[in-house]
């Protein structure tokens, strides 16, 4: 049996609260942070770590060489840690803390660990993967190896950055068995190694994962997987756009697709705010309108999340979890950075909550890392 349904009344950012905004890379190149929600704080929320381009991306050269900076929490003592060979800045190298002293990251493929005091590559040996996870736990990180990627077995895996030791949590294969939707049409799907998975995340306890099947070019044949550490208890449906662990028990996303692959009625249901339970029940919706990539804060009190895709201006709101008027943070022009060269807004919420971070352009020339602080 479903569990019931709460509703939230969404509405437009009306609340007049104005904030100010911190850069925090320094201009002359564009900087970026990591995924959406990925937090750029160590864990003690001392020290800032975020992607300075060495090149610009430009149209069919994506990828550009990069590099590694930190700087204090106050915004003293920028410092280059290590060069990166290339990066795609759609997500900024991935980069995830694993400790305070330690920062893994994606360099052109090639996953490394560094240490930020001297900037030295602590991993022995050389390890590819397709993506690594959003965020690190107790020390562990999540990656995948895709196929026409990477070399290597399709699969999830994990890297005990401590021990050094990989084991591998959910073989692609193994989704052989998964009850495809019926709408999904056989012909428009890739053949089973060919599948892509994405977006790994590890439950707040690390008990679970959660990820981006894609077993299609089509929109509608993307699901979001979910399994225990050890890869068992699979189950798969409709990938939300943008989720997240809520806690637990459930996921937090964006209405993407019905369960029958239909695009939700009416219109205002789109994309707008919603919570399910781990069987794909509908727990909460309409959270929030219309959103794009999302941040939630620890307390779960308030989420970020920015205007949709090509949109112009690009609006960046704060929405209260506990029925305050959201309010805007920032609007922009994305020029031809935001969308067209995919410097996402990519929002989180610092350690202890009062900070939200974020990207967007500085002129039409560079992207800019910034944050507001929040009461």
């Amino acid at each position: 049996m479903s569990p019931p349904v709460k509703q939230s009344g969404a509405v437009l950012p009306d609340d007049k609260t104005t904030f100010k905004e911190i850069q925090v890379g320094r201009g002359g190149a564009s900087t970026i942070f990591s995924y959406f929600n990925t937090c750029p704080e160590s864990p003690d929320g001392h020290t800032i770590a975020y992607i300075r381009c060495e090149k610009e991306p430009e149209r069919g050269k994506p990828r550009v060489p990069a590099s590694l900076w930190v700087c204090d929490h106050d915004l003293k003592q920028h410092r280059k840690v290590a060069g990166i060979r290339k990066i795609s800045v759609h997500d900024g190298a991935e980069a995830q803390w694993v400790d305070n002293n330690r920062i893994a990251l994606l360099d052109d493929m090639l996953l490394r660990v560094i240490d930020i005091r001297s900037g030295k590559d602590l991993l022995h040996k050389k390890l590819m993967a397709a993506e690594i996870g959003h965020e690190t736990f107790n020390g562990k990180l999540l990656y995948s190896i895709c196929e026409g990627k990477v070399p290597g077995e399709p699969a999830i895996y994990e890297l005990d950055c401590n021990t050094q030791q990989v084991r591998t949590v959910l073989r692609l294969k193994e989704l052989a068995a998964l009850p495809v939707p019926v709408f999904m049409k056989k012909g428009s799907l890739c053949p089973l190694l060919q599948w892509q998975l994405s977006h790994l995340q590890y439950a707040p306890d690390g008990k679970k994962i959660c990820f981006r099947i894609e077993l299609g070019p089509e929109e509608n044949t993307i699901l979001l997987g979910l399994c225990n550490i050890d890869g068992s208890g699979m189950k798969a449906w409709m990938k939300p756009l943008h989720f997240l662990w809520y806690n637990n028990t459930s996921i937090v996303g964006h209405l993407s697709n019905e369960p029958d692959g239909k695009r939700p009625e009416p219109y205002g249901r789109r994309y707008s705010l919603t919570r399910w339970d781990l069987d794909g029940n509908v727990i909460r919706q309409m959270m929030a309108p219309r959103g794009n990539h999302l941040a939630i804060s620890p307390d779960k009190n308030y989420f970020v999340s920015e205007t949709f895709y090509q949109t112009n201006p690009v609006i960046v709101t704060l929405y209260s979890g506990a029925g305050k008027a959201p309010s805007e943070i920032c609007r922009f022009d994305p020029f031809n950075i935001t969308w067209k060269k995919k410097f996402h807004v990519n929002p989180s919420f610092s350690r202890d909550g009062k900070r939200v971070y974020y990207s967007r352009p500085l002129n039409e020339m560079y992207n800019g890392t910034f944050f507001i602080e929040i009461s």
